[in-house]
């Protein structure tokens, strides 16, 4: 950022193009699921009118993350087995990886960004079914958004970018810290934009915002410390990011007492993370042929 300017997060979203919206399918999905008296039938053709989303989303219905005791085989079953609005969220997380191309290779590994994105996703979904949520895939989906503003980072100014990751990866600094530097704001800023750009639920907007800084008094207290702890959980468990090396935000200790865990639960969110993310990985990076 020049000396003298001052930016902001709206001004980046200006040249992404497409990032700027959500597919249609996925749009036409969110409708169907919110008009009162929709039939699973009318989700389920709404689903399928993108061939490659049906893939992805049977192939996360069939996860060792669902453990569902037989084959899904249409996307009818899956809205059946899983929940109308379940199948929205997993839809929507499925819709969402494919729309960031061109991230410089040299900038950014986008398997290890995506591979600790979905771990997060895994626990923080975890961590709500704990807590007895009746739509813990709500929770996979913002987990799995955590980190996109630094995604905007690396396709708008991926110079600037580069020299934050340099920073952290010497351990001078924290990944936001260095970001606040460099542009004004950090990623978790970036990525709370972006979601409200795409017009989605505030809680989620709010929750990847505050990822970090876990405000207490946002109003979306409980998912914003379900993903804080569940990124850092990720962390911990060597699922980190692309250019993550250096030094890691602390654990903010009101986050952990708002998800309700005690120390016994860090061993089964670890072996659900474990169990299912291979799968998962698969179902949402993998082509679809």
């Amino acid at each position: 950022m020049m000396a003298g300017t001052t930016l902001r997060p709206e001004t980046l979203l200006q040249g992404v193009g497409a990032l700027g919206s959500l597919p249609t399918t996925w749009l036409a999905i969110r409708d169907t699921v919110e008009r009162p008296g929709a039939t699973t039938a009318e989700i389920a053709a709404a689903v399928s009118r993108d061939p490659d989303l049906v893939v992805r989303v049977l192939r996360m219905a069939n996860s060792a993350m669902y453990g569902l005791s037989r084959r899904v085989e249409t996307i009818a079953q899956a809205v059946a087995l899983l929940g109308t609005r379940q199948m929205c969220d997993l839809a929507l997380a499925c819709s969402v990886v494919e729309r960031f191309q061109g991230v410089p290779a040299h900038l950014l590994d986008m398997g290890a960004f995506w591979r600790h994105a979905i771990a997060t996703a895994i626990a923080s979904r975890s961590i709500s079914a704990r807590r007895g949520e009746a739509n813990p895939e709500r929770m996979f989906a913002i987990g799995l958004l955590h980190d996109v503003g630094r995604l905007i980072f690396a396709l708008r100014m991926p110079e600037a970018l580069a020299g934050c990751l340099d920073r952290v990866r010497t351990g001078e600094v924290l990944a936001g810290d260095a970001e606040r530097a460099a542009f004004g704001f950090d990623h978790a800023r970036m990525g709370e934009v972006l979601l409200e750009t795409w017009r989605l639920p505030a809680t989620m907007a709010r929750a990847v915002g505050n990822h970090h800084a876990m405000l207490t008094g946002s109003g979306h207290a409980i998912e914003s410390a379900t993903v804080h702890v569940a990124d850092l959980v990720c962390h911990g468990l060597e699922y980190g990011p692309a250019g993550s090396a250096g030094a890691l935000p602390a654990l903010v200790p009101a986050g952990w007492d708002l998800c309700g865990l005690g120390p016994k639960d860090l061993t089964g969110l670890a072996s659900e993370v474990d169990l299912a993310v291979d799968d998962i990985c698969a179902a949402l990076m993998e082509p679809v042929t």
